[in-house]
C-alpha cells in the first residue's frame, strides 16, 4: 500500500527538483541549500521506494513461485526502477563540479529519472494510473 501511494510523493519531489534546477539553469544561479536539500530528499525517497518495491517483489515471488511468465511485468518494473535509481544516484558524480555543469547535468538526470519512473509505473499498472 505505502509503495503504491508514495509514487505521488516521489513524482512531486521530482517535479519540484526539476523546477528548482531549471530555474537555476536559466538564471545561471548558484545552487543553494534549498536545491541541495530537495535533491537529497528525492534521492533518499526514491531509494526507500525501491527497497519497498524489492520487498513487495519478494512477497509476490513467495506467493506465485518463480513463474517468470507471471512475474514478467514485475521484473520489467523493478528493472526500469533500478535504472531510474542509478540515474538519480549519478547526480552525486557532479557534486564538486563547476556550478553550470552540475546544474545542467543534474537537471538532465532528473528529467531522465522522471521519464523512467513514468515508464516503469506504466509497465506495471498501465496508463490509467496517471490518466483517470
Amino acid at each position: 500500500m505505502i509503495h503504491g501511494f508514495s509514487r505521488w510523493t516521489i513524482t512531486l519531489l521530482a517535479l519540484i527538483n526539476i523546477v528548482l534546477f531549471a530555474k537555476a539553469y536559466i538564471q545561471k544561479a548558484q545552487l543553494g541549500k534549498l536545491e541541495n536539500t530537495f535533491l537529497k530528499i528525492y534521492i533518499i525517497m526514491t531509494s526507500i521506494q525501491f527497497v519497498l518495491g524489492v520487498i513487495k517483489l519478494i512477497d509476490v515471488i513467495n506467493t506465485v513461485g518463480f513463474d517468470m511468465h507471471a512475474l514478467r511485468l514485475q521484473i520489467e518494473h523493478a528493472t526500469t526502477m533500478l535504472i531510474a535509481i542509478a540515474v538519480i544516484h549519478i547526480t552525486s558524480k557532479w557534486k564538486n563540479a563547476e556550478n553550470t555543469i552540475r546544474v545542467q547535468r543534474t537537471l538532465q538526470m532528473l528529467l531522465l529519472s522522471l521519464i523512467l519512473i513514468f515508464v516503469g509505473i506504466s509497465r506495471i499498472r498501465g496508463m490509467e494510473i496517471w490518466i483517470p
